[in-house]
C-alpha cells in the first residue's frame, strides 16, 4: 500500500465520519440517568457530630452533579420523584451502593438506562476521596467507575470535587458513558 493510498484512505474515513456528525438525525441520544442519593462512611472517630453538615453536602453534590451532567448533554437526567419513596425507602435499609442491586432496581423504575452512586470515604478531616460509580440498569454492570481524593471536609472541598468529577465524566468518549 502506497503512502499516497494510506493518506487518501484516511482522508476519505475523517470525511466519512465528519458527515456522519453533521448530518442531522445522525446524532444518538445521552443515556438516560439516574443520580441516587450518595451517602458517607466515615471512619474517622471524630467526636464532633457532623451529621447535618455531611447531609446537607452529600444533597449539594447529588443535585450539583445530577443538574451538570444534564447542562452539559452528557446524560438525561430522570427524575426521581416518581420513585422517592422506593429511594428513600432503600436508604431506610443501607447504602445505596452496596444495597445488591437495590440501585439498579431504582434505575429502572425510573426509566434510566444507566444509575449514578457515589459515597464519600472519610478517613479524617483533612483525608477523604469520593467513589462513584454509573452502571448499565439492562446488565447491572458497572461502566465507569471514578475514584477521586480530596482534602478537607468543608463546602470549598467538597465542591471542587464535584467539578473535578463532572470534568473526569465529560473526558470519557460517550460510547463509553
Amino acid at each position: 500500500m502506497t503512502l499516497m493510498f494510506k493518506s487518501a484512505r484516511r482522508a476519505a474515513v475523517a470525511l466519512t465520519l465528519a458527515a456522519a456528525m453533521l448530518t442531522p438525525g445522525i446524532v444518538t441520544a445521552a443515556p438516560r440517568i439516574a443520580v441516587l442519593d450518595f451517602a458517607i462512611v466515615d471512619t474517622s472517630g471524630e467526636p464532633r457530630d457532623q451529621t447535618a453538615d455531611h447531609a446537607r453536602r452529600l444533597a449539594e453534590l447529588r443535585d450539583f452533579v445530577a443538574a451538570e451532567l444534564a447542562r452539559r448533554t452528557l446524560y438525561d437526567v430522570v427524575d426521581l420523584g416518581p420513585i422517592r419513596p422506593a429511594v428513600d425507602a432503600a436508604l431506610g435499609l443501607e447504602n445505596l451502593h452496596a444495597c445488591n442491586g437495590c440501585d439498579i432496581v431504582l434505575g429502572r423504575k425510573a426509566g434510566a438506562d444507566r444509575v449514578l452512586v457515589g459515597w464519600v470515604k472519610k478517613v479524617s478531616t483533612l483525608v477523604m476521596s469520593f467513589e462513584a460509580e454509573i452502571r448499565d440498569t439492562a446488565t447491572g454492570r458497572p461502566l465507569v467507575h471514578k475514584s477521586l481524593d480530596f482534602r478537607g471536609d468543608n463546602d470549598a472541598a467538597w465542591q471542587r470535587m464535584a467539578s473535578y468529577l463532572v470534568n473526569r465524566l465529560a473526558e470519557l468518549p460517550p460510547s463509553a458513558r
